[in-house]
């Protein structure tokens, strides 16, 4: 006993020297994982600086009340009881130098089978120092084990998790993962100890990002989209209160947005939002918000044609109603013919209520529709009376227009909503910027409170959020992008009162 406390005394007076150091190339720390994996990253000490304050205390405490990780952080707690170390403890010296996440699940299970699989996808492989190290094989001596790779793969927390150790001359490689995920641990120890393996996702994301400044809590490689091919590569900075991620994609996304109505529309705005392409973007016509990428540009022939002009993109406003409400108002540039004011009139009595005929407030080609009907139970945005309201203004020229659509409770005027955001674009021409694909700001906190989703998994996250600020550029084939973060003072964090 009286040796482990030596050793623990000794870990903990050399965890603030380790943990300045940062990774000298952590790109390759990458490549310690299959390029298969959905998630790659790689930390920088997170134990022993921002996982323990500001906004990482923030992402711990959401992950405890939207109960994700549950069974990964008790097994982290029993995995600090076996190494006879507090769970403070367990944090400074098994993640307090670089640390290494991969994340591999079903490929066919989809969203909802890969957030199921949050607690048995992972591996963390952490660089230790050699006191941690020697405590680990003190405290492992008994425990049951297999090996691969010439390597003891150490079966703890009743065998819910593994676990193995490569010690070398210069550094020593905590390897641990939960039980469902041994074939990924021998991987693993496979690529570290014998070199076998596909390259794995360092290069490519050092391609996408180029050179990383100092100073750099975390970098990142996901695969996303329907095979999952389509790499981003993203670079993270914690701060006290901030996060900002920059991030690329190898692949195309519908630029040219307004980025001129940013300024007009927004001020006090919820969310005020300029992407590119077309709002009427689903397949079925639905409506299709933010921005997709794609692995090569689209084909026009491909697409079906719709209503909406694909050219000049379209902004998205939602605000607050005097009365606590709130609007969402979409404008975009539209034919302006009959036959179209007949689609947008029947589409939005499908959605509302087909037995409510709208209220005209105005002749074509100057039109103004306002539909109401039941829309749920009451509870959420937009309560229980839907008000959908539409305008237009046509340009005899060409016969297009802007047409402008707000969505919004009884109580709030969903018409003079849209009318202000259609006239906000009609202001001036030199809105565009070909190269933006999306750029805006939002409220999270305000949003979620508004919306009435306060306590649903995404409104407790949301309630976190004081700001967010993005801009998505598409340049060559790559595109890239920032977003930032600002996060509540901590007394009103996690909606504390």
């Amino acid at each position: 006993m009286n040796r482990t406390r030596r050793i623990l005394a000794s870990i903990m007076a050399s965890a603030a020297c380790c943990s300045a150091a940062s990774a000298t190339d952590p790109f390759a720390k990458l490549d310690a994982l299959p390029s298969d994996v959905q998630l790659a990253a790689v930390f920088d000490a997170p134990g022993a600086g921002w996982l323990r304050e500001g906004t990482g205390l923030v992402a711990t405490g959401l992950a405890g009340q939207t109960g994700l990780f549950a069974r990964t952080r008790t097994s982290w707690a029993n995995l600090a009881q076996t190494l006879g170390m507090t769970i403070e403890q367990a944090d400074a010296s098994l993640l307090g130098g670089t640390v290494v996440v991969g994340w591999r699940a079903p490929k066919d299970d989809g969203l909802l089978g890969a957030l199921g699989s949050a607690d048995t996808g992972w591996i963390l492989i952490s660089e230790v120092d050699q006191p941690t190290a020697a405590l680990a094989r003190e405290r492992l001596r008994a425990v049951p084990r297999r090996i691969a790779f010439g390597t003891a793969v150490y079966s703890i927390d009743g065998g819910r998790i593994g676990m193995a150790l490569i010690e070398g001359e210069r550094s020593r490689q905590l390897l641990i993962a939960p039980v469902e995920n041994a074939e990924l641990i021998d991987e693993c120890l496979g690529r570290l100890r014998r070199g076998v393996g596909d390259p794995g996702p360092g290069r490519e994301t050092r391609e996408l990002l180029g050179p990383v400044d100092p100073g750099w809590s975390g970098i990142a490689a996901v695969r996303i989209g329907d095979d999952q091919a389509l790499p981003v590569a993203l670079v993270i900075r914690a701060g006290e209160r901030e996060v900002g991620v920059r991030f690329a994609a190898r692949g195309t996304a519908e630029a040219g947005a307004p980025l001129g109505l940013l300024d007009r529309i927004g001020g006090d705005a919820l969310l005020a939002m300029v992407s590119g392409g077309n709002p009427l973007g689903g397949e079925d016509g639905s409506i299709r918000l933010g921005f997709s990428l794609r692995a090569a540009p689209s084909n026009p022939k491909d697409s079906p044609q719709r209503s909406l002009s694909t050219e000049d993109g379209y902004a998205l406003i939602m605000r607050e109603s005097g009365d606590g409400s709130m609007t969402a108002a979409i404008a975009a540039r539209a034919r302006s013919d009959a036959a179209f004011a007949r689609t947008v009139d029947e589409t939005l009595a499908r959605v509302v209520d087909p037995s409510s005929p709208p209220d005209f407030g105005g002749r074509f080609p100057e039109a103004v529709r306002t539909h109401t009907g039941k829309q749920n139970d009451g509870t959420r945005w937009p309560g229980d009376r839907a008000q959908i309201a539409w305008c237009m203004h046509a340009d005899a020229a060409d016969r297009s227009g802007m047409i402008a659509l707000a969505f919004g409770d009884a109580g709030s005027d969903a018409a003079r909503e849209a009318r202000h955001t259609r006239e906000a674009w009609t202001e001036g021409d030199d809105l565009f910027d070909p190269t933006i694909v999306s750029a805006g700001y939002a409220m999270p906190a305000r949003l979620v409170k508004a919306a009435g989703m306060e306590s649903n998994p995404v409104g407790l996250i949301g309630r976190a959020v004081e700001r967010a600020d993005w801009t998505v550029r598409q340049q060559g084939e790559i595109v890239r992008g920032e977003i930032r973060l600002r996060f509540l003072e901590p007394g009103a964090r996690l909606g504390a009162e």
